[in-house]
């Protein structure tokens, strides 16, 4: 088996995994909870529809009303 990694990087000889690792994450973190945000944004958006525009989502029909024993009630 083969230990190349085409278009790979290594670490230098003596590299501190724990402290790059660290480092990395101080840098990558914030970076991806801003992305979290925004994609959290997007997806709760279309949820809401503000005051005033119609109503665009599809939600499901509201029930029929019925009878305290279940039976729908027929129109008169």
């Amino acid at each position: 088996m083969s230990t190349k990694i085409p278009n790979g990087f290594r670490l230098a000889e003596g590299t501190d995994l724990a402290a790059f690792t660290d480092r990395v994450r101080s840098v990558i973190d914030p970076l991806r909870d801003q992305e979290d945000v925004k994609l959290l944004a997007i997806e709760t958006a279309k949820f809401v529809t503000p005051p005033g525009w119609p109503e665009t989502r599809s939600c499901p029909a509201p029930p029929t009303p019925s009878t305290p024993n279940g039976l729908t009630r027929s129109p008169r």
